[in-house]
């Protein structure tokens, strides 16, 4: 009986390969080796392919089913071409399926995008978030510095574990908390792509049950300080120098400390937000650090009288025109910070409070009223 499947032997494999023509291994499947043309029209090398023919629908076809250089290849041929005739017996044309499947694999393979690129897109679509112009600059220069240099011309897919340590790992120790934000900022950006389906796989850059089992934990490395804080039996004595001093920015750290607020909240503050009749202040969601509104009852009306009616002007970002300090400088500087760090002096000057020593002192406030009433 003659054979029906897998006709070339490897013996008579080598000798097909040295001559053009069809030899037929199976049903519909040819070893099939021709003569390359080169580009004047002169017969160039042989070379040889996998070949499937089929008939479907009163049509014949003709499918390729991959190059052949080794007797294996022959082999991995027979294979393509047994699953092309369960195909064709299903009444289904191998060649429309196959095109079918390459088209659903690479709409299912990430696409190409740079992590330099997919950071501007992060950016684009992120930035209305942050109120605070300065968190948006300190994210592009982080990124600039430690990030960009080591994965910006990569491709976010091809992005692993070890690139991140290369950007995170030379300042773990020295630069901890830096290195911690660049970190953060790693992975919001590769999980961004991730969304966008132009990666897939787990985060490189998360810290829970990876990093953290390669990394030293921050707490380890660096000790937080706390800024130093005016014990409040001081303040009566600092509010009095205040009241000695009866500047812009004196009067604007007196109502800092009456109110609690934040240092910026009254900087950038406006007339509109004030109801003087009602003793009431009113922060918009937008000027506050945790965008909701914040409401301020019984406002000190008299040192919010005494504050400059100033027009406000708006920069380019749409952030309201900070005070201008006289030309003339001295104690009548419209900056309640430079006030407060001038005054503010801890240790016989060693140390300085922060900008916000002014709520550390309206807490304190707080307290005292809280023993006097107890």
């Amino acid at each position: 009986m003659a054979k029906t499947f897998d006709k070339i032997t490897p013996a008579r494999f080598a000798g097909l390969m040295k001559t053009e023509g069809r030899t037929n291994d199976g049903p519909g499947f040819y070893l099939q080796v021709s003569r390359i043309k080169t580009a004047s029209g002169e017969p160039g090398n042989l070379t040889a392919s996998n070949l499937f023919k089929f008939t479907l629908g009163g049509k014949r076809r003709e499918m390729g089913l991959g190059k052949v250089i080794r007797y294996e290849d022959l082999v991995k041929g027979r294979e393509r071409a047994a699953a092309a005739r369960d195909l064709v017996y299903d009444r289904v044309d191998p060649i429309e399926q196959r095109r079918k499947d390459r088209a659903t694999k690479l709409a299912e393979t990430p696409t190409l995008m740079t992590f330099e690129d997919a950071f501007k897109g992060f950016l684009r679509d992120k930035r209305r978030e942050w109120s605070n112009a300065v968190h948006a600059a300190q994210w592009e220069t982080t990124m600039r510095d430690y990030a960009l240099p080591v994965l910006g011309k990569i491709s976010v897919a091809a992005i692993d574990t070890q690139l991140v340590l290369r950007c995170i790992k030379p300042i773990w120790e020295s630069r901890t908390e830096t290195a911690k934000r660049v970190r953060g900022r790693i992975e919001a950006v590769l999980s961004w792509c991730t969304a966008h389906k132009l990666r897939s796989g787990p985060n490189p850059a998360e810290w829970k049950n990876h990093l953290s089992n390669i990394l030293a934990k921050p707490s380890k490395l660096v000790k937080v300080k706390s800024h130093p804080a005016m014990d409040y039996d001081d303040v009566p004595g600092f509010v009095a120098k205040l009241v000695e001093l009866d500047t812009q920015a004196a009067r604007a750290i007196r109502l800092l400390i009456l109110t609690a607020t934040r240092l910026n909240e009254l900087r950038f503050a406006r007339w509109d937000e004030v109801d003087l009749d009602g003793r009431m202040w009113v922060i918009p969601a937008e000027r506050t650090k945790r965008d909701r509104e914040h409401p301020l009852a019984e406002a000190p009306d008299r040192l919010a009288l005494s504050l400059p009616r100033r027009v406000h002007t708006t920069q380019a970002d749409g952030r309201p025109e900070p005070a201008r300090a006289p030309a003339r400088g001295g104690w009548e500087g419209a900056d309640p910070a430079r006030l407060s760090r001038q005054l503010l002096l801890v240790d016989g000057g060693a140390h300085q409070l922060p900008d916000s020593g002014a709520r550390g002192c309206a807490r304190a406030c707080g307290r005292a009223r809280q023993e006097r009433r107890g």
